[in-house]
Formats: structure tokens, sequence, C-alpha cells
């Protein structure tokens, strides 16, 4: 399969995909995008979608340091805790997580996405909590 899928007229200095009109980048594959069911959502999930360069990490980093202080009852083994803050909060849609290491992280949860609202319209409201 070749790297584009059809041209995008904006000029990217990365390859990419052309999914529903939308460029993503090749760490992003079609099947993730298009397959929300690849995380059965909780409801205190939390989900940072951004554009990329837009401050996703401290987003993030906002939300984890909110769930600390206000969960103090996270056992001292918990993500938040004891990991670097880029694998606290994995790549929802990215193919760098499994489906079973993001099923088997302990609640609460955060992930992060670059994915376009339109991309994540499928989780039910309250399903998950949706910064965009």
């Amino acid at each position: 399969k070749q790297w584009y899928q059809r041209r995008v007229r904006v000029n990217l200095p990365v390859r990419h995909y052309d999914i529903d009109g939308r460029p993503y980048v090749l760490l992003t594959p079609e099947d993730r995008v298009k397959n929300p069911d690849l995380v059965k959502a909780r409801d205190t999930d939390v989900l940072v979608a951004t554009y990329p360069r837009n401050g996703t990490g401290l987003t993030l980093n906002l939300v984890v340091e909110i769930h600390k202080a206000h969960n103090p009852d996270l056992p001292s083994d918990h993500p938040f805790f004891n990991q670097r803050p880029k694998d606290q909060t994995p790549w929802i849609h990215n193919k760098f997580h499994s489906e079973a290491d993001i099923e088997n992280m302990p609640s609460p949860r955060a992930f992060k996405t670059h994915n376009y609202y339109e991309h994540l319209e499928t989780f039910q409201p309250g399903e998950i909590k949706i910064i965009h």
C-alpha cells in the first residue's frame, strides 16, 4: 500500500494518510481511527483530543494531577504515580499500545489522541469525558 491514499491539499512536512478528507500521520492506522470499539470506555476515562503541537502534554499533565489530587485512594502502584508521563497516558488510536494493554490499565485512565472530532463522535455521552 502506498503511503498515501489520495493527495491532500495540505502541505505537511511528514508523510500522511488521507482518512475521510483529513490528514493523519502514518502512526495512526485507518482501522484504529474508524474503529472506536478498540477501547471499551469506562465512566472514569478522560480523552484529551488536540491538534498536534497544541498542548497535549500540558493538558494531560493537568488531568493526571487533578486525578491524583481528587482520588486520594489511588494505590501507589497506579500508572499515574510510577510511570513516565508519556506512558501514564497512552495514545488511544495509534499503534503504540495494544488493545489488551489499554484494557488492563487500572481506572481512572487518561488517553490522548490527535483524531478529529468527527472520529470521536462514536463514544456515547457519559461513557468517556472528552477534552477537545
